[in-house]
């Protein structure tokens, strides 16, 4: 018994070793499997027999598993056109890595092969939720960064105001919102731009209201017999086209002034409005803004006129930057301009050509252009060869002139283009996704 007690420490001490070299030997086994396998996969990559490289790689997988042979393989899936097999390795990896950097570098690579660049937007914005730099994706980023997508086909279509759009659709218009969703449906014989949620319309039996951004009927224009046009409604005051004149109306529908040739929309405070042979501007009573009158006052396209504390007018033969006050802030008289858009900058045309200047007159795009509209959302349109097309605030041409004609961008990224007949929606991947 004495002898057997002493065995059994010794015994103990040989199991232990004993297992300590079979674990060794099982390791170096494995790791003898596992360069095979790699070596086996490799080769076979090597040779284009992609059916066995990927066998083997799996193999090579389910003993060690690791980022850099995650990445191997996903490498060798895009180098041999298995894209899509190549993407779901990438996803793969940032559920176990959602931090390294170099697995959103290879996404990025994968989804703009892909022409995914919905995705390619998705990642850097999953990146910068997670605080990691954009280096690894910053080139490609840059690369799609104007790239877009085009969406529904109208006969016609307004301009964004308010977050909506009007768009005609077999002789009737109706409201899409910033990223193009129709939101209101084609009804209505008249219409025009939201302000502060409302827009003036007028339906197919020729009554005229102010509709909700759901469509909504929220205020019916009364005492009035024939109405043809509606402008914009600010503060309860707006304008009225019975016809014959223009006048502008209060919140109880009584007319507040009358008799104009023309008139703007009562937009910022100031509307613009024509009697006999000169243009005055005129406040939310109707009095004149001050004792100027002018032989035009540009407005846009949803009718305002007053914008960044400037507004354009034509005095004799050219056109002039002024404030409220009829200031003149330089003192360069334009051959044409567009009024501001979005209180950036405006396009003017000198000795025949267009270009862009800031709301302090100063230059800022040389003229050079055949046709310009101003800056709206980053971009403004320019004309190149009868073919519109837009540029960034750098004087880039960032999207290709291709079009027949085009609105303006809104703060979405979204702007209509036409081709020719009809006019699509053309949207920004990075603001749409």
């Amino acid at each position: 018994m004495k002898n057997y007690k002493l065995l059994v420490p010794f015994v103990l001490v040989v199991l232990f070793v004993l297992s300590i070299y079979m674990t060794f030997d099982s390791n170096m086994k494995t790791d003898d499997q596992y360069n095979d396998y790699i070596f086996a996969a490799r080769s076979f990559a090597a040779q284009g027999i992609v059916v066995d490289a990927i066998e083997n790689y799996t193999f090579a997988l389910e003993i060690k598993d690791s980022l850099d042979l995650q990445m191997e393989i996903a490498v060798f899936y895009k180098t041999h056109n298995r894209i899509e097999d190549a993407a779901e390795c990438g996803r793969e990896m940032l559920k176990s890595f959602p931090n390294r950097v170099e697995v959103y570098g290879l996404l990025m690579n994968i989804y703009s092969e892909q022409h995914d660049y919905i995705a390619c937007f998705r990642l850097a914005d999953t990146m910068q939720r997670r605080n990691l730099p954009l280096d690894a994706i910053s080139e490609t980023l840059i690369e799609i960064n104007d790239y877009y997508f085009f969406q529904g086909q109208y006969e016609d279509v307004s301009v964004f105001g308010g977050g909506y759009c009007a768009v005609k659709t077999k002789g009737l218009w109706g409201y899409v919102n910033e990223t193009g969703r129709r939101i209101i449906r084609t009804q209505f014989l008249e219409t025009g731009p939201f302000r502060l949620e409302l827009a003036p319309v007028l339906d197919t039996e020729s009554q005229a209201y102010f509709i909700d951004t759901e469509g909504n009927k929220k205020k019916v224009v009364l005492g009035v017999d024939n109405v043809v046009k509606l402008g914009a409604i600010e503060d309860g005051v707006y304008t009225l086209f019975d016809g014959k004149t223009w006048g502008l109306y209060g919140k109880d529908d009584k007319p507040l002034a009358g008799g104009f040739d023309e008139i703007s929309s009562f937009i910022n405070g100031i509307a613009a409005a024509k009697r006999n042979d000169g243009w005055m501007l005129i406040d939310s009573t109707g009095q004149p803004v001050n004792s100027a009158t002018y032989d035009h006052v540009v407005q846009d396209e949803r009718g305002v006129v007053y914008r960044g504390e400037r507004l354009f007018v034509k005095i004799d033969d050219h056109y002039y930057l002024i404030d409220i006050s009829g200031n003149k802030i330089n003192e360069t008289g334009y051959e044409d301009v567009k009024m501001f858009y979005d209180a950036t900058y405006a396009a003017v045309r000198i000795d025949g050509l267009w270009g862009f200047i800031d709301t302090d007159g100063s230059e800022f795009i040389r003229p050079e252009y055949k046709d310009a509209h101003s800056f709206s959302g980053g971009f403004a349109a320019v004309k190149i060869d009868d073919r519109w097309g837009f540029i960034n605030t750098d004087n880039e041409l960032a999207i290709e002139n291709i079009f027949i004609d085009v609105k303006n961008f809104n703060s979405r990224g979204c702007v209509f283009i036409s081709f020719g007949d009809e006019w699509e929606l053309l949207k920004l991947y990075k603001y749409n996704f």
